[in-house]
């Protein structure tokens, strides 16, 4: 587990453990909730890198956490080849 001094929570002298799912990729603590980067966005609750970025703009809107679509409804992602899902997303 890796303790977060201050940058997990914005207040300074504060702790909080981060371990399992809750660490970022460099095993640091994630921001706060909510808070996703300029190149992430937010999809149920959770900050994912942008589709529009993973796929050069190809499929640009979220419809899963795996799953990126051509459409920004969930009926136009049913089409046949409107959304691709990846591991890497």
């Amino acid at each position: 587990a890796k303790m977060c001094l201050g940058h997990c929570d914005g207040s300074f002298g504060s702790s909080v453990i981060c371990n399992g799912y809750d660490i970022s990729g460099d095993g640091s603590c994630p921001h706060k909730p909510g808070a996703c980067l300029t190149d992430e966005e937010l999809h149920l609750g959770v900050c994912y890198k942008k589709c529009s970025l993973l796929t050069n703009g190809t499929y640009p809107y979220r419809s899963a956490a795996a799953t990126c679509c051509m459409a920004k409804s969930e009926l136009g992602c049913m089409k046949a080849g409107a959304a691709v899902t990846s591991g890497a997303f």
